[in-house]
Protein backbone atom coordinates (compact mmCIF):
# COMPACT_ATOMS: atom_id res chain seq x y z
CA UNK A 1 0.00 0.00 0.00
CA UNK A 2 0.98 3.64 -0.40
CA UNK A 3 -0.16 5.95 2.49
CA UNK A 4 -0.43 9.70 2.96
CA UNK A 5 -0.92 10.78 6.63
CA UNK A 6 -1.84 14.29 7.91
CA UNK A 7 -2.25 15.73 11.48
CA UNK A 8 -5.83 16.67 12.57
CA UNK A 9 -6.26 19.87 14.66
CA UNK A 10 -9.43 21.19 16.44
CA UNK A 11 -10.73 24.76 16.23
CA UNK A 12 -8.35 25.85 18.95
CA UNK A 13 -5.37 24.31 17.14
CA UNK A 14 -5.04 21.40 19.46
CA UNK A 15 -3.80 18.10 18.07
CA UNK A 16 -6.61 15.61 18.17
CA UNK A 17 -5.64 12.86 15.72
CA UNK A 18 -4.56 11.83 12.22
CA UNK A 19 -6.18 11.69 8.82
CA UNK A 20 -4.90 9.09 6.36
CA UNK A 21 -5.30 8.26 2.67
CA UNK A 22 -4.30 4.82 1.37
CA UNK A 23 -3.82 3.55 -2.16
CA UNK A 24 -3.28 0.00 -3.43
CA UNK A 25 -0.03 0.05 -5.49
CA UNK A 26 0.59 -3.68 -5.67
CA UNK A 27 0.52 -3.78 -9.47
CA UNK A 28 2.69 -0.69 -9.83
CA UNK A 29 5.22 -2.05 -7.31
CA UNK A 30 5.42 -5.34 -9.17
CA UNK A 31 5.91 -3.51 -12.45
CA UNK A 32 8.72 -1.34 -11.06
CA UNK A 33 10.38 -4.34 -9.44
CA UNK A 34 10.18 -6.27 -12.70
CA UNK A 35 11.57 -3.27 -14.56
CA UNK A 36 14.52 -3.05 -12.18
CA UNK A 37 15.09 -6.75 -12.51
CA UNK A 38 14.85 -6.46 -16.32
CA UNK A 39 17.34 -3.62 -16.35
CA UNK A 40 19.70 -5.61 -14.13
CA UNK A 41 19.28 -8.65 -16.37
CA UNK A 42 19.82 -6.50 -19.46
CA UNK A 43 23.01 -5.02 -18.02
CA UNK A 44 24.21 -8.48 -17.03
CA UNK A 45 23.62 -9.70 -20.58
CA UNK A 46 25.47 -6.67 -21.96
CA UNK A 47 28.37 -7.21 -19.59
CA UNK A 48 28.83 -10.87 -20.50
CA UNK A 49 28.10 -10.89 -24.23
CA UNK A 50 30.92 -11.68 -26.68
CA UNK A 51 30.36 -8.53 -28.69
CA UNK A 52 31.64 -5.20 -27.48
CA UNK A 53 28.87 -2.81 -26.41
CA UNK A 54 29.44 0.90 -25.77
CA UNK A 55 27.36 4.00 -25.29
CA UNK A 56 28.60 7.50 -25.99
CA UNK A 57 27.03 10.94 -25.83
CA UNK A 58 26.45 13.20 -28.81
CA UNK A 59 30.03 14.49 -28.58
CA UNK A 60 31.43 10.96 -28.84
CA UNK A 61 32.48 10.63 -25.19
CA UNK A 62 32.14 7.07 -23.86
CA UNK A 63 29.54 6.80 -21.06
CA UNK A 64 29.34 3.00 -20.82
CA UNK A 65 31.38 0.01 -22.02
CA UNK A 66 30.90 -3.69 -21.36
CA UNK A 67 33.67 -6.17 -20.55
CA UNK A 68 34.13 -7.28 -24.16
CA UNK A 69 34.58 -3.70 -25.40
CA UNK A 70 37.23 -3.15 -22.72
CA UNK A 71 38.94 -6.44 -23.59
CA UNK A 72 39.09 -5.66 -27.32
CA UNK A 73 41.00 -2.41 -26.81
CA UNK A 74 42.78 -3.39 -23.58
CA UNK A 75 41.58 -0.47 -21.41
CA UNK A 76 40.27 -0.60 -17.85
CA UNK A 77 36.77 0.75 -17.23
CA UNK A 78 38.17 3.77 -15.42
CA UNK A 79 40.46 4.57 -18.39
CA UNK A 80 37.86 4.03 -21.09
CA UNK A 81 34.85 5.83 -19.64
CA UNK A 82 35.19 9.49 -20.50
CA UNK A 83 37.39 8.95 -23.55
CA UNK A 84 36.33 10.37 -26.90
CA UNK A 85 36.32 8.02 -29.88
CA UNK A 86 38.83 10.40 -31.50
CA UNK A 87 41.37 9.29 -28.87
CA UNK A 88 41.45 5.63 -29.96
CA UNK A 89 40.82 5.90 -33.70
CA UNK A 90 43.07 7.07 -36.56
CA UNK A 91 42.14 10.49 -37.90
CA UNK A 92 40.74 9.08 -41.15
CA UNK A 93 38.49 6.71 -39.19
CA UNK A 94 37.46 9.52 -36.82
CA UNK A 95 36.23 11.63 -39.74
CA UNK A 96 34.32 8.69 -41.17
CA UNK A 97 32.66 7.84 -37.82
CA UNK A 98 31.71 11.50 -37.31
CA UNK A 99 29.91 11.53 -40.67
CA UNK A 100 28.13 8.25 -39.91
CA UNK A 101 26.96 9.49 -36.48
CA UNK A 102 25.75 12.69 -38.10
CA UNK A 103 23.73 10.62 -40.58
CA UNK A 104 22.27 8.47 -37.80
CA UNK A 105 21.35 11.59 -35.81
CA UNK A 106 19.47 13.08 -38.75
CA UNK A 107 17.76 9.92 -40.03
CA UNK A 108 17.30 8.18 -36.71
CA UNK A 109 18.03 4.80 -38.31
CA UNK A 110 20.58 2.21 -37.18
CA UNK A 111 23.61 1.88 -39.49
CA UNK A 112 26.14 -0.89 -40.09
CA UNK A 113 29.74 0.38 -40.03
CA UNK A 114 31.93 -2.02 -41.97
CA UNK A 115 35.55 -2.67 -40.96
CA UNK A 116 36.84 0.43 -39.18
CA UNK A 117 40.22 0.77 -37.43
CA UNK A 118 40.68 1.26 -33.69
CA UNK A 119 43.96 1.67 -31.83
CA UNK A 120 44.25 -0.56 -28.76
CA UNK A 121 46.04 0.55 -25.60
CA UNK A 122 49.15 -1.42 -26.62
CA UNK A 123 49.30 0.38 -29.97
CA UNK A 124 48.07 -2.48 -32.14
CA UNK A 125 45.35 -1.91 -34.72
CA UNK A 126 42.00 -3.64 -34.24
CA UNK A 127 39.47 -3.93 -37.05
CA UNK A 128 35.86 -3.76 -35.82
CA UNK A 129 32.48 -3.96 -37.51
CA UNK A 130 29.71 -2.10 -35.69
CA UNK A 131 25.96 -1.58 -35.60
CA UNK A 132 25.38 1.96 -34.38
CA UNK A 133 21.95 3.40 -33.37
CA UNK A 134 20.57 6.54 -31.78
CA UNK A 135 19.72 6.77 -28.04
CA UNK A 136 16.83 8.99 -26.91
CA UNK A 137 15.54 10.09 -23.50
CA UNK A 138 11.99 9.63 -22.26
CA UNK A 139 10.83 12.65 -24.21
CA UNK A 140 12.34 11.30 -27.44
CA UNK A 141 15.22 13.76 -27.50
CA UNK A 142 18.53 12.32 -28.93
CA UNK A 143 21.13 11.94 -26.19
CA UNK A 144 23.81 9.72 -27.71
CA UNK A 145 24.63 6.51 -29.58
CA UNK A 146 24.68 2.79 -28.86
CA UNK A 147 27.39 0.69 -30.53
CA UNK A 148 27.43 -3.09 -30.87
CA UNK A 149 30.86 -4.14 -32.20
CA UNK A 150 32.59 -7.35 -33.23
CA UNK A 151 36.39 -7.75 -33.47
CA UNK A 152 37.14 -9.01 -36.99
CA UNK A 153 40.92 -8.39 -36.92
CA UNK A 154 41.83 -12.08 -37.20
CA UNK A 155 39.17 -12.71 -39.83
CA UNK A 156 40.48 -9.83 -41.92
CA UNK A 157 44.04 -11.12 -41.51
CA UNK A 158 43.05 -14.63 -42.62
CA UNK A 159 41.08 -13.21 -45.54
CA UNK A 160 44.07 -11.13 -46.64
CA UNK A 161 46.40 -14.12 -46.32
CA UNK A 162 44.01 -16.21 -48.41
CA UNK A 163 43.85 -13.45 -51.03
CA UNK A 164 47.64 -13.27 -51.16
CA UNK A 165 47.94 -17.06 -51.47
CA UNK A 166 45.40 -17.09 -54.31
CA UNK A 167 47.26 -14.24 -56.01
CA UNK A 168 50.57 -16.09 -55.67
CA UNK A 169 49.00 -19.26 -57.09
CA UNK A 170 47.52 -17.39 -60.06
CA UNK A 171 50.86 -15.65 -60.65
CA UNK A 172 52.66 -19.00 -60.58
CA UNK A 173 50.18 -20.43 -63.11
CA UNK A 174 50.60 -17.42 -65.38
CA UNK A 175 54.39 -17.64 -65.29
CA UNK A 176 54.20 -21.40 -65.88
CA UNK A 177 52.16 -20.84 -69.04
CA UNK A 178 54.50 -18.12 -70.30
CA UNK A 179 57.45 -20.34 -69.42
CA UNK A 180 56.17 -23.21 -71.57
CA UNK A 181 55.95 -20.88 -74.56
CA UNK A 182 59.34 -19.28 -73.84
CA UNK A 183 60.99 -22.68 -73.45
CA UNK A 184 59.73 -23.86 -76.84
CA UNK A 185 61.03 -20.71 -78.53
CA UNK A 186 64.44 -21.05 -76.83
CA UNK A 187 64.71 -24.74 -77.76
CA UNK A 188 64.04 -24.09 -81.45
CA UNK A 189 66.38 -21.10 -81.48
CA UNK A 190 69.18 -23.16 -79.92
CA UNK A 191 68.78 -25.74 -82.70
CA UNK A 192 69.22 -22.94 -85.25
CA UNK A 193 72.31 -21.69 -83.43
CA UNK A 194 73.63 -25.26 -83.32
CA UNK A 195 73.84 -25.41 -87.09
CA UNK A 196 75.68 -22.08 -87.26
CA UNK A 197 77.99 -22.85 -84.32
CA UNK A 198 78.81 -26.32 -85.58
CA UNK A 199 79.78 -25.26 -89.08
CA UNK A 200 81.77 -22.36 -87.66
CA UNK A 201 83.59 -24.72 -85.27
CA UNK A 202 84.58 -26.94 -88.19
CA UNK A 203 85.91 -23.97 -90.16
CA UNK A 204 87.89 -22.63 -87.21
CA UNK A 205 89.27 -26.08 -86.36
CA UNK A 206 90.59 -26.56 -89.88
CA UNK A 207 91.73 -22.97 -90.38
CA UNK A 208 95.30 -21.84 -89.94
CA UNK A 209 95.79 -19.60 -86.91
CA UNK A 210 97.15 -16.84 -89.17
CA UNK A 211 94.30 -16.89 -91.70
CA UNK A 212 93.01 -13.31 -92.33
CA UNK A 213 89.38 -14.37 -91.94
CA UNK A 214 89.88 -16.13 -88.61
CA UNK A 215 89.35 -12.93 -86.59
CA UNK A 216 86.03 -12.25 -88.32
CA UNK A 217 84.87 -15.82 -87.75
CA UNK A 218 85.73 -15.53 -84.05
CA UNK A 219 83.59 -12.36 -83.89
CA UNK A 220 80.73 -14.33 -85.42
CA UNK A 221 81.27 -17.07 -82.84
CA UNK A 222 81.10 -14.46 -80.05
CA UNK A 223 77.75 -13.28 -81.40
CA UNK A 224 76.51 -16.85 -81.46
CA UNK A 225 77.49 -17.16 -77.82
CA UNK A 226 75.60 -13.93 -77.07
CA UNK A 227 72.54 -15.45 -78.72
CA UNK A 228 73.03 -18.64 -76.74
CA UNK A 229 73.28 -16.58 -73.55
CA UNK A 230 69.91 -14.97 -74.31
CA UNK A 231 68.32 -18.38 -74.79
CA UNK A 232 69.97 -19.58 -71.57
CA UNK A 233 68.30 -16.71 -69.74
CA UNK A 234 65.01 -17.53 -71.42
CA UNK A 235 65.38 -21.20 -70.50
CA UNK A 236 66.34 -20.12 -67.00
CA UNK A 237 62.87 -18.58 -66.74
CA UNK A 238 61.06 -21.28 -68.67
CA UNK A 239 62.51 -24.59 -67.56
CA UNK A 240 65.94 -23.70 -66.26
CA UNK A 241 67.50 -26.98 -65.43
CA UNK A 242 70.62 -27.42 -63.36
CA UNK A 243 73.65 -28.19 -65.48
CA UNK A 244 75.92 -29.24 -62.62
CA UNK A 245 74.07 -29.16 -59.33
CA UNK A 246 76.36 -29.87 -56.38
CA UNK A 247 76.66 -29.09 -52.68
CA UNK A 248 77.74 -25.46 -52.34
CA UNK A 249 78.67 -23.10 -49.53
CA UNK A 250 76.35 -20.25 -50.50
CA UNK A 251 78.24 -17.74 -48.33
CA UNK A 252 81.48 -18.29 -50.27
CA UNK A 253 79.69 -18.20 -53.62
CA UNK A 254 77.95 -14.89 -52.79
CA UNK A 255 81.16 -13.42 -51.40
CA UNK A 256 82.99 -14.32 -54.61
CA UNK A 257 80.24 -12.71 -56.74
CA UNK A 258 80.11 -9.61 -54.51
CA UNK A 259 83.87 -9.06 -54.82
CA UNK A 260 83.75 -9.49 -58.59
CA UNK A 261 80.84 -7.05 -58.95
CA UNK A 262 82.15 -4.48 -56.46
CA UNK A 263 85.38 -4.03 -58.45
CA UNK A 264 83.38 -2.67 -61.39
CA UNK A 265 80.95 -0.48 -59.45
CA UNK A 266 82.95 1.83 -57.20
CA UNK A 267 79.95 4.14 -56.63
CA UNK A 268 78.16 1.38 -54.70
CA UNK A 269 78.81 0.04 -51.21
CA UNK A 270 78.01 -3.63 -50.66
CA UNK A 271 77.55 -4.97 -47.13
CA UNK A 272 77.35 -8.68 -46.30
CA UNK A 273 76.05 -10.44 -43.19
CA UNK A 274 76.51 -14.20 -43.43
CA UNK A 275 75.25 -16.77 -40.94
CA UNK A 276 78.21 -18.81 -39.71
CA UNK A 277 78.35 -22.59 -40.20
CA UNK A 278 75.34 -22.43 -42.53
CA UNK A 279 74.11 -25.62 -44.25
CA UNK A 280 75.02 -26.22 -47.88
CA UNK A 281 72.62 -25.85 -50.82
CA UNK A 282 72.61 -28.19 -53.83
CA UNK A 283 72.77 -25.78 -56.76
CA UNK A 284 74.36 -25.06 -60.10
CA UNK A 285 77.03 -22.56 -59.13
CA UNK A 286 77.08 -20.88 -62.53
CA UNK A 287 73.36 -20.27 -62.43
CA UNK A 288 73.55 -18.98 -58.87
CA UNK A 289 76.23 -16.50 -59.91
CA UNK A 290 73.93 -15.45 -62.75
CA UNK A 291 71.14 -14.83 -60.23
CA UNK A 292 73.25 -12.67 -57.93
CA UNK A 293 74.84 -10.67 -60.74
CA UNK A 294 71.40 -10.00 -62.24
CA UNK A 295 70.08 -8.80 -58.89
CA UNK A 296 73.17 -6.66 -58.24
CA UNK A 297 72.91 -5.07 -61.69
CA UNK A 298 69.21 -4.48 -61.13
CA UNK A 299 70.01 -2.75 -57.81
CA UNK A 300 72.78 -0.69 -59.44
CA UNK A 301 70.39 0.52 -62.15
CA UNK A 302 67.93 1.57 -59.42
CA UNK A 303 70.67 3.72 -57.83
CA UNK A 304 72.07 5.91 -60.65
CA UNK A 305 73.74 8.24 -58.14
CA UNK A 306 75.18 5.46 -56.01
CA UNK A 307 73.87 3.77 -52.89
CA UNK A 308 74.05 0.69 -50.69
CA UNK A 309 73.33 -2.99 -51.26
CA UNK A 310 72.85 -5.24 -48.23
CA UNK A 311 73.24 -9.02 -48.64
CA UNK A 312 72.33 -11.40 -45.85
CA UNK A 313 72.07 -15.19 -45.44
CA UNK A 314 70.29 -17.09 -42.67
CA UNK A 315 68.76 -20.50 -41.94
CA UNK A 316 64.99 -20.53 -41.67
CA UNK A 317 62.12 -23.02 -41.24
CA UNK A 318 59.25 -22.63 -43.73
CA UNK A 319 55.81 -24.02 -42.88
CA UNK A 320 53.04 -25.38 -45.11
CA UNK A 321 51.26 -22.03 -45.32
CA UNK A 322 54.37 -20.42 -46.86
CA UNK A 323 55.36 -23.18 -49.30
CA UNK A 324 51.97 -24.56 -50.44
CA UNK A 325 51.37 -21.90 -53.15
CA UNK A 326 54.70 -22.95 -54.66
CA UNK A 327 53.99 -26.72 -54.46
CA UNK A 328 57.07 -27.27 -52.29
CA UNK A 329 57.77 -29.18 -49.09
CA UNK A 330 58.03 -27.42 -45.72
CA UNK A 331 61.30 -27.64 -43.83
CA UNK A 332 64.70 -26.00 -43.55
CA UNK A 333 65.68 -23.43 -46.15
CA UNK A 334 68.51 -20.96 -46.65
CA UNK A 335 67.18 -17.41 -46.97
CA UNK A 336 69.20 -14.94 -49.05
CA UNK A 337 68.14 -11.28 -48.82
CA UNK A 338 69.37 -8.58 -51.21
CA UNK A 339 68.25 -5.04 -50.33
CA UNK A 340 69.05 -1.82 -52.17
CA UNK A 341 68.46 1.83 -51.32
CA UNK A 342 67.29 2.70 -54.83
CA UNK A 343 64.27 4.38 -56.35
CA UNK A 344 61.98 1.45 -55.63
CA UNK A 345 59.03 0.22 -57.69
CA UNK A 346 55.28 0.78 -57.69
CA UNK A 347 52.79 -2.04 -57.12
CA UNK A 348 52.09 -2.64 -60.83
CA UNK A 349 55.81 -2.96 -61.62
CA UNK A 350 56.37 -5.39 -58.72
CA UNK A 351 53.55 -7.60 -60.04
CA UNK A 352 55.21 -7.85 -63.49
CA UNK A 353 58.86 -7.80 -62.50
CA UNK A 354 59.45 -11.50 -63.31
CA UNK A 355 57.56 -11.52 -66.62
CA UNK A 356 59.87 -12.29 -69.58
CA UNK A 357 60.48 -9.32 -71.89
CA UNK A 358 59.02 -6.88 -69.33
CA UNK A 359 61.44 -4.02 -68.69
CA UNK A 360 61.22 -0.48 -67.35
CA UNK A 361 64.27 0.52 -69.35
CA UNK A 362 64.08 2.46 -72.59
CA UNK A 363 64.01 0.60 -75.90
CA UNK A 364 67.35 -1.02 -76.69
CA UNK A 365 68.66 -0.83 -73.12
CA UNK A 366 67.34 -4.13 -71.79
CA UNK A 367 65.91 -7.48 -72.89
CA UNK A 368 63.57 -8.02 -69.95
CA UNK A 369 65.07 -11.49 -69.43
CA UNK A 370 67.34 -10.86 -66.43
CA UNK A 371 64.82 -11.12 -63.61
CA UNK A 372 62.73 -13.63 -65.58
CA UNK A 373 65.72 -15.97 -65.65
CA UNK A 374 66.32 -15.31 -61.92
CA UNK A 375 62.76 -16.44 -61.22
CA UNK A 376 63.12 -19.56 -63.38
CA UNK A 377 66.47 -20.61 -61.95
CA UNK A 378 65.24 -20.25 -58.37
CA UNK A 379 62.07 -22.18 -59.20
CA UNK A 380 64.01 -24.98 -60.88
CA UNK A 381 66.15 -25.31 -57.78
CA UNK A 382 62.92 -25.97 -55.82
CA UNK A 383 63.22 -22.50 -54.32
CA UNK A 384 61.06 -19.44 -53.78
CA UNK A 385 61.73 -15.80 -54.65
CA UNK A 386 59.74 -12.85 -53.30
CA UNK A 387 60.14 -9.13 -53.89
CA UNK A 388 58.95 -6.13 -51.89
CA UNK A 389 59.51 -2.52 -52.83
CA UNK A 390 58.53 1.01 -51.91
CA UNK A 391 58.99 3.97 -54.19
CA UNK A 392 61.71 6.28 -52.95
CA UNK A 393 62.89 3.75 -50.34
CA UNK A 394 64.29 0.75 -52.21
CA UNK A 395 63.65 -2.92 -52.98
CA UNK A 396 64.31 -6.26 -51.30
CA UNK A 397 64.58 -9.62 -53.05
CA UNK A 398 64.30 -12.71 -50.83
CA UNK A 399 65.42 -16.10 -52.13
CA UNK A 400 64.67 -19.34 -50.26
CA UNK A 401 66.65 -22.47 -51.26
CA UNK A 402 66.31 -25.93 -49.65
CA UNK A 403 69.18 -26.54 -47.25
CA UNK A 404 71.29 -29.69 -47.37
CA UNK A 405 73.66 -31.62 -45.10
CA UNK A 406 75.79 -32.78 -48.06
CA UNK A 407 79.37 -31.62 -47.65
CA UNK A 408 81.19 -29.56 -50.27
CA UNK A 409 83.59 -31.59 -52.44
CA UNK A 410 86.45 -29.77 -54.15
CA UNK A 411 86.61 -30.47 -57.90
CA UNK A 412 89.35 -29.83 -60.43
CA UNK A 413 88.37 -27.90 -63.54
CA UNK A 414 89.07 -29.69 -66.81
CA UNK A 415 90.69 -27.55 -69.47
CA UNK A 416 88.55 -27.37 -72.61
CA UNK A 417 90.25 -28.26 -75.92
CA UNK A 418 89.37 -30.32 -79.00
CA UNK A 419 90.44 -33.95 -78.66
CA UNK A 420 90.46 -36.30 -81.59
CA UNK A 421 89.21 -39.89 -81.65
CA UNK A 422 88.70 -42.87 -83.95
CA UNK A 423 85.69 -44.57 -82.32
CA UNK A 424 82.24 -45.01 -83.86
CA UNK A 425 79.47 -42.61 -82.82
CA UNK A 426 75.73 -43.04 -83.48
CA UNK A 427 74.05 -39.61 -83.68
CA UNK A 428 70.27 -39.54 -83.16
CA UNK A 429 68.44 -36.26 -83.95
CA UNK A 430 65.27 -35.39 -85.85
CA UNK A 431 66.58 -31.99 -87.01
CA UNK A 432 68.44 -32.45 -90.33
CA UNK A 433 70.68 -29.34 -89.97
CA UNK A 434 71.71 -30.38 -86.44
CA UNK A 435 72.28 -33.96 -87.55
CA UNK A 436 74.50 -32.93 -90.46
CA UNK A 437 76.60 -30.40 -88.54
CA UNK A 438 77.10 -32.80 -85.61
CA UNK A 439 78.21 -35.48 -88.10
CA UNK A 440 80.62 -33.01 -89.70
CA UNK A 441 82.14 -31.98 -86.37
CA UNK A 442 82.78 -35.54 -85.24
CA UNK A 443 84.14 -36.67 -88.60
CA UNK A 444 86.49 -33.68 -88.51
CA UNK A 445 87.80 -35.02 -85.21
CA UNK A 446 88.41 -38.45 -86.76
CA UNK A 447 85.35 -40.38 -85.54
CA UNK A 448 83.34 -42.84 -87.61
CA UNK A 449 79.73 -41.57 -87.64
CA UNK A 450 76.37 -43.27 -88.18
CA UNK A 451 73.24 -41.09 -88.22
CA UNK A 452 69.58 -41.79 -87.39
CA UNK A 453 66.77 -39.28 -88.00
CA UNK A 454 64.19 -40.89 -85.69
CA UNK A 455 64.14 -42.85 -82.48
CA UNK A 456 62.73 -45.89 -84.24
CA UNK A 457 65.49 -45.79 -86.87
CA UNK A 458 68.18 -45.55 -84.19
CA UNK A 459 66.89 -48.68 -82.45
CA UNK A 460 67.05 -50.63 -85.70
CA UNK A 461 70.60 -49.43 -86.43
CA UNK A 462 71.87 -50.05 -82.91
CA UNK A 463 70.38 -53.56 -82.74
CA UNK A 464 72.50 -54.45 -85.83
CA UNK A 465 75.71 -52.56 -85.01
CA UNK A 466 75.79 -52.24 -81.23
CA UNK A 467 79.02 -54.21 -81.08
CA UNK A 468 80.88 -51.53 -83.07
CA UNK A 469 79.07 -48.40 -81.75
CA UNK A 470 81.19 -46.94 -78.95
CA UNK A 471 78.87 -44.09 -77.93
CA UNK A 472 75.44 -42.68 -78.81
CA UNK A 473 74.87 -38.91 -79.07
CA UNK A 474 71.11 -38.84 -78.34
CA UNK A 475 68.75 -35.88 -78.71
CA UNK A 476 66.13 -35.88 -75.94
CA UNK A 477 63.27 -33.98 -77.61
CA UNK A 478 62.17 -35.70 -80.83
CA UNK A 479 58.93 -36.36 -82.62
CA UNK A 480 57.53 -39.84 -82.14
CA UNK A 481 59.83 -41.84 -79.85
CA UNK A 482 61.67 -39.36 -77.64
CA UNK A 483 65.09 -39.66 -76.05
CA UNK A 484 63.88 -41.30 -72.86
CA UNK A 485 62.11 -44.10 -74.73
CA UNK A 486 65.08 -44.58 -77.06
CA UNK A 487 67.45 -44.85 -74.10
CA UNK A 488 65.31 -47.56 -72.49
CA UNK A 489 65.37 -49.58 -75.73
CA UNK A 490 69.14 -49.12 -76.12
CA UNK A 491 69.62 -50.44 -72.56
CA UNK A 492 67.54 -53.51 -73.42
CA UNK A 493 69.81 -54.24 -76.38
CA UNK A 494 73.05 -53.50 -74.50
CA UNK A 495 73.05 -52.79 -70.78
CA UNK A 496 76.51 -51.21 -71.08
CA UNK A 497 75.57 -48.73 -73.80
CA UNK A 498 77.30 -45.35 -73.45
CA UNK A 499 74.99 -42.39 -74.07
CA UNK A 500 75.64 -38.65 -74.22
CA UNK A 501 72.32 -36.75 -74.08
CA UNK A 502 71.84 -33.50 -75.98
CA UNK A 503 69.04 -30.94 -76.12
CA UNK A 504 68.17 -27.39 -77.03
CA UNK A 505 66.71 -27.27 -73.51
CA UNK A 506 68.81 -27.18 -70.38
CA UNK A 507 69.32 -30.20 -68.18
CA UNK A 508 65.74 -30.31 -66.90
CA UNK A 509 63.93 -32.90 -64.79
CA UNK A 510 63.36 -35.20 -67.78
CA UNK A 511 67.04 -35.20 -68.66
CA UNK A 512 67.91 -35.79 -65.01
CA UNK A 513 65.63 -38.85 -64.96
CA UNK A 514 67.44 -40.36 -67.95
CA UNK A 515 70.80 -39.62 -66.33
CA UNK A 516 69.65 -41.42 -63.19
CA UNK A 517 68.77 -44.45 -65.33
CA UNK A 518 72.37 -44.66 -66.53
CA UNK A 519 73.00 -42.09 -69.25
CA UNK A 520 76.59 -40.88 -68.99
CA UNK A 521 76.35 -37.14 -69.63
CA UNK A 522 74.49 -34.15 -71.00
CA UNK A 523 75.45 -31.41 -73.45
CA UNK A 524 73.30 -28.41 -74.35
CA UNK A 525 72.97 -27.06 -77.87
CA UNK A 526 74.57 -25.08 -79.37
CA UNK A 527 77.85 -26.78 -78.48
CA UNK A 528 81.33 -26.23 -79.89
CA UNK A 529 83.64 -28.84 -81.35
CA UNK A 530 85.89 -28.48 -78.29
CA UNK A 531 83.08 -29.10 -75.80
CA UNK A 532 81.56 -32.11 -77.58
CA UNK A 533 85.01 -33.70 -77.97
CA UNK A 534 85.69 -33.27 -74.24
CA UNK A 535 82.33 -34.81 -73.30
CA UNK A 536 82.79 -37.80 -75.60
CA UNK A 537 86.33 -38.50 -74.36
CA UNK A 538 85.22 -38.27 -70.71
CA UNK A 539 82.59 -40.95 -71.34
CA UNK A 540 84.57 -43.29 -73.59
CA UNK A 541 87.79 -43.09 -71.57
Amino acid sequence: MESSVHLILDDNGEKIGFRGFMRNITDMYKAETNLQRSEATFREILENMDEGYTENDLLGVITYANKSALKILGYSREEYIGMSYAEYMPSATTDSIFNIYNQIYRAGEATFIEGHENIAKDGTTKILETWASLMRDDSGKPIGFRNLSRDITQRRKEKEEKRQLEEQFQEAQKLEAIGTLAGGVAHDFNNLLMSIQGNLSILLYKMDQRHPHRKKLKLIENQIQSGAELTRQLLGFARGGKYQAKATNINKLIDKTVNMFARTRKELKLYTKFEKDIDTVVVDQGQMEQIFLNLFVNAWQAMPDGGNIYIRTESIDLDNIFVNPHSLEPGKYIKISITDTGIGMNHDTVKRIFDPFFTTKEVGRGTGLGLASVYGIVKNHNGIINVSSEEGIGSTFEIFLPSSKIQVVKEEKIQEKAIRGTETVLIVDDEDPVLEVSKGMLETLGYQVIIAKTGEESIGIYSKYYDIVDIVLLDIIMHGMDGGEVFDKLKEINSNVKVLLSSGYSEDEYASEILKKGAHGFIQKPFSIELVSQKIRQIID
